[in-house]
């Protein structure tokens, strides 16, 4: 299992079946990746896009 921190929030990568899962430090799946090596990527876009959508409707 690797784990990694963004925005002061630790994340794991998790296999699940064919593919990874990245869940917070709560369990909560937040993204899901073919590869792991790409899991870190994956989730800083994600968290990024939602910060903007956020942003937005202010």
């Amino acid at each position: 299992m690797n784990a990694f921190t963004f925005k002061g929030v630790t994340y794991e990568v998790i296999p699940n079946g064919n593919h990874f899962t990245v869940v917070n430090e709560d369990g909560f799946a937040m993204v899901g990746v073919k590869k792991e090596s790409d899991a870190e990527k994956a989730l800083k876009e994600h968290v990024l896009h939602c910060e903007e959508l956020y942003r937005r409707n202010l």
